[in-house]
């Protein structure tokens, strides 16, 4: 699906380049692969091991390319993600394990977060172990700076990084907030 003329995917990936130097995508399978593999160009791809196991299982084959020590999460369904929220979030990180934006009222989001991999690892791999494909599950071990998404707002206003597409109605949604953001209606820092 396209938002602004231009793959939702690419859009994450491009954003994703703007603050990390390795980019590796996880796909369900390899025919998937192949569906992207224009868009995808020099990422490196990480294929799911374990059928039907979800994210869990996509971000422990992703951690198994990766070669950096601090790695981000995100979903390919954010084309309004800002690079700024990514760098954010990494210059948060501190001491913990990971840095992961919550909501006033208690939500987070995991699939746009920052680990370091060592760590990340660990815990998917044990996810793994047991069965659990509760993307928070496999967190519970680590220790999280949950980092509110009103010090976000501050680089993102309206938080529109936070933009999912789901349905239909998800995507009009992104197309009309690009749209006037390419106007230059919304200031984006």
């Amino acid at each position: 699906m396209e938002v602004s003329g231009t793959p939702m995917l690419k859009h994450v990936m491009d954003t994703v380049r703007m603050v990390c130097d390795e980019i590796v995508v996880s796909v369900g399978s390899r025919k998937r692969g192949i569906r992207f593999e224009d868009i995808l160009g020099d990422a490196k791809i990480a294929y799911d091991v374990l059928e039907d196991f979800g994210p869990v299982e996509g971000i422990r084959q992703a951690c198994r390319a990766v070669s950096r020590d601090r790695a981000t999460i995100v979903a390919c369904d954010l084309p309004l993600l800002d690079s700024s929220v990514i760098e954010y979030l990494f210059c948060r990180i501190g001491p913990f394990d990971g840095a992961i934006p919550q909501w006033p009222d208690g939500k987070v989001e995991p699939l746009c977060s920052v680990f370091r991999t060592d760590s990340l690892t660990k815990a998917v791999e044990e996810a793994s172990r047991r069965g659990d494909r509760r993307i928070m599950n496999a967190f519970r071990t680590l220790e999280i700076r949950y980092v509110p998404t009103e010090e976000l707002e501050r680089i993102d206003p309206g938080l529109i990084s936070f933009t999912n597409v789901n349905d239909e109605d998800d995507l009009e949604h992104a197309r009309r907030i690009a749209s006037i953001k390419g106007m230059g209606i919304l200031r984006v820092l």
